[in-house]
């Protein structure tokens, strides 16, 4: 019998269903009850399918998953929580995690089950497990790339440099943004390609 895998636990990577993608898709009408199938992909071959039903008609609203995992056959009933916006605009809605009871946004996959990530100890997101020296390589690299979308806003047809000869908030943050690229984007990326920055 095969064990399971050390690797550390990717939020990212992992096979997810959130509130947001329910709501994106139109689920979480009052009163509707609504079904569909979930489909991941990865390198252009299926990574899972999950076959949903959202009941918001129900007295205690929930959401059914059907699926399979290692040849077999799951079904699972996860409950879903609307809390009243402090806004006063509606409820939020949360699922209610099947082995931690907290309220949560997302689902993840994990050897079977959809749960929370608070039920899951051994999860990390995708730049924790990044060195110390490649995090500060991918900070200067995102300055470095932010510089030339800046200059492109400020090359666009109607942009205002300067309203009634004084400079706009807007182009003085844009330049400042820039110059600091300049100073610690482009020098730097060079430096972690040729080695000479650690």
């Amino acid at each position: 019998m095969s064990r399971f895998s050390t690797f550390p636990f990717i939020l990212e990577h992992a096979i997810s269903i959130s509130i947001s993608d329910l709501k994106k898709w139109n689920y979480l009408r009052k009163g509707a009850i609504n079904s569909g199938v979930l489909n991941w992909m990865q390198g252009g071959s299926e990574r899972g399918r999950v076959s949903i039903k959202v009941d918001m008609d129900a007295k205690i609203c929930h959401i059914i998953l059907d699926y399979t995992y290692n040849e077999t056959g799951f079904t699972e009933r996860i409950l879903l929580k609307g809390v009243e916006s402090n806004l006063g605009a509606g409820n939020i809605w949360y699922f209610v995690c099947p082995r931690t009871q907290k309220l949560c946004r997302k689902l993840y996959f994990k050897r079977g089950y959809f749960i929370s990530r608070f039920a899951i100890l051994d999860h990390y997101y995708k730049n924790q497990t990044k060195s110390h020296r490649d995090r500060k390589f991918d900070k200067h690299l995102q300055i470095a790339l932010q510089a030339e979308n800046l200059v492109t806003d400020l090359e666009a047809k109607h942009f205002k440099r300067y309203y009634a000869g004084v400079p706009t908030k807007r182009y003085l943050k844009i330049i400042q943004k820039v110059r600091e690229s300049e100073r610690v984007g482009f020098p730097d990326v060079l430096g972690y390609i040729n080695g000479t920055k650690m």
